[in-house]
């Protein structure tokens, strides 16, 4: 209930001391709760076609997360002003948690660089919706996180792979980043680490530090040219 509470910014620290309890064996592969880079391919495989044509919300909205490493809370409060098509990129400002809209976990707002290709994608759709949230419920109202982990667990099934929640597409981005090589500080500002205890060196990383960096992830699962 306490972790429940952390992830939609009800509290910053767990007050109940944590305790082992008996459970099965797992292995290192049963407990990984992202994707392996040949995963991600496979699923982003299925977003940039077949789901293109099935569902256009679904897939920009898991390809926006995929990409980005965004929390849930986070892609649920975006609106259409916080993209930036000239740049292009996207702007972190706020988080969603149930009802209540704040600022994001870190209590900063961060710029993420974005693909053109996804940029000018994420245009043409957000013309689709009244709504001024970019990614809205498809009944209206907010995003719910029960629909975006149907979405995962449908995309992991189709695809063949581990099925994760939106949570794990977060874990997934920053350890695609760290395979291709990039440092803790660019991962950390790609992430927007929460806990500055620990993050301190994740820090103070301009966003065009990390603009080569998503386009050749982008490019890597098959997003095409287009852009910067």
């Amino acid at each position: 209930m306490f972790e429940k509470a952390i992830e939609y910014n009800i509290i910053e620290k767990n007050p109940v001391t944590k305790r082992p309890w008996f459970r099965r064996d797992r292995t290192a592969e049963d407990s990984r709760e992202w994707w392996t880079p040949d995963e991600e391919a496979k699923a982003m495989a299925l977003l940039l076609g077949p789901w293109r044509e099935r569902d256009l919300q679904a897939a920009v909205t898991l390809t926006t997360q995929i990409l980005l490493g965004l929390r849930f809370s986070e892609v649920r409060a975006l609106e259409k002003k916080d993209l930036d098509l000239q740049v292009p990129g996207i702007w972190i400002r706020r988080s969603q948690a149930r009802k209540i809209v704040s600022t994001p976990k870190n209590k900063r707002a961060r710029f993420h660089v974005i693909p053109r290709a996804l940029a000018e994608e994420l245009q043409k759709f957000m013309l689709r919706t009244e709504d001024q949230l970019l990614f809205p419920d498809p009944r209206g109202g907010v995003l719910a996180n029960k629909l975006l982990n149907r979405w995962y667990r449908d995309l992991a099934t189709e695809a063949g792979v581990r099925h994760i929640t939106s949570h794990g597409a977060r874990h997934t981005a920053g350890s695609s980043y760290a395979v291709m090589g990039a440092g803790q500080k660019v991962i950390g500002a790609l992430l927007g680490h929460s806990d500055s205890a620990s993050t301190e060196r994740y820090t103070h990383v301009a966003p065009s530090a990390t603009a080569a960096l998503v386009q050749a992830r982008w490019l890597r699962l098959g997003g095409g040219e287009g852009g910067r």
